[in-house]
């Protein structure tokens, strides 16, 4: 009886063992608007070259409006000049209007614009959704 203990016990903490690691094994989420251009977000620059203020976002924005870029009183509504993908899975789309509408600028993923005034975007960016 005491030796079937301690082979359940053992099997027990060998199994918590194994969820422990996969735990730690998972990558963190990115976290929106913390200054740091992460795996997943995307990112937006009120320069050109991906410079100047910036803001990074995981998720879709229907609206600038109201938004600013990270540390910085600095409107991100018809201000962004340069913007980069970095999602591995989706491309991500800039709408020139808010919510999802208007011209459309396309960033496939792992990619960027760095001078958005060559495709006739600079400083008009509303919104954008994955």
């Amino acid at each position: 009886m005491k030796v079937r203990k301690v082979i359940i016990r053992s099997a027990v903490l060998a199994m918590l063992g194994t969820a422990t690691s996969l735990v730690a094994a998972t990558p963190a989420l990115a976290t929106s608007h913390n200054g740091s251009c992460e795996t997943g977000e995307v990112c937006l620059y009120n320069n050109s070259s991906y410079s100047g203020d910036h803001d990074d976002n995981y998720d879709n924005d229907a609206n600038y409006q109201g938004n600013t870029y990270y540390n910085s009183s600095t409107s991100l509504n018809d201000t962004v000049s340069s913007a980069e993908n970095n999602a591995a899975w989706q491309d991500v789309h800039l709408h020139s209007a808010a919510n999802y509408v208007g011209a459309e600028l396309q960033i496939d993923t792992q990619s960027g614009w760095s001078k958005l005034s060559d495709y006739q975007f600079d400083n008009i960016a509303s919104s954008h959704d994955f």
